[in-house]
């Protein structure tokens, strides 16, 4: 089941996983219920890069490709639940 994230400005459930996952932080998505103009803040290029270096890590220490997966999933999952979406 494809989960739809509420925007910010009209608290509809208008933004769709797909574009929640692909959004960067210079990037936007336009509420198809308001019109408005949502994004991620600031801070999230950081997120990312730890993400990355995390799982850099991993892979280093373990040699394992699954235990970077499992980080890797459990990482995104932290990201969508976790990192807000704000208005722009």
């Amino acid at each position: 089941m494809w989960q739809i994230f509420e925007c910010p400005r009209c608290r509809k459930r208008t933004i769709p996983l797909g574009r929640r996952l692909f959004l960067g932080p210079r990037g936007s998505v336009v509420c198809s219920g308001c019109g408005g103009v949502v994004g991620l803040p600031p801070y999230v290029r950081y997120i990312f890069l730890s993400m990355l270096m995390v799982m850099i890590l991993i892979h280093q220490l373990t040699g394992s490709n699954v235990l970077v997966a499992a980080a890797y999933l459990l990482m995104m999952g932290l990201y969508l639940h976790q990192v807000p979406l704000i208005p722009k």
